[in-house]
């Protein structure tokens, strides 16, 4: 494959993928509209990443969570890990394999952190 060529391609589709990525074989991307994957990121192998969820509310209902996904700066996306809507890992950081990240939490110091969701009805 041509560096840079899947990059360019999402960015086509509305992403801000920088085309000094580095993209393992087997990465899923669901939504490609909803990505942010700066410089020197580093995306394992089979790792999946979505945009969108739909989760069971308080009061019995469904609700639909979109939101995009952050690989800031050099950080590594650990092999068949999966990163759900909003959810945002730090510059430097690694996320070991098979980890899941739900939707709107962050990986910072080596922790998962909850982000609070926007309220939106």
């Amino acid at each position: 494959m041509v560096p840079g060529l899947y990059g360019t391609w999402l960015n086509l589709w509305g992403s801000k993928v920088s085309l000094m990525a580095y993209w393992s074989p087997g990465v899923v991307v669901t939504d490609r509209y909803l990505l942010q994957i700066e410089k020197g990121a580093a995306l394992g192998l089979n790792c999946t990443l979505v945009g969108h969820v739909i989760t069971k509310d308080e009061k019995e209902g469904y609700r639909l969570l979109v939101a995009p996904i952050i690989v800031e700066n050099g950080a590594v996306v650990g092999g068949s890990s999966m990163i759900g809507p909003g959810a945002h890992i730090h510059a430097n950081e690694l996320l070991p394999a098979d980890r899941h990240l739900p939707p709107f939490t962050r990986w910072k110091d080596g922790k998962r952190h909850r982000i609070t969701q926007p309220n939106i009805n």
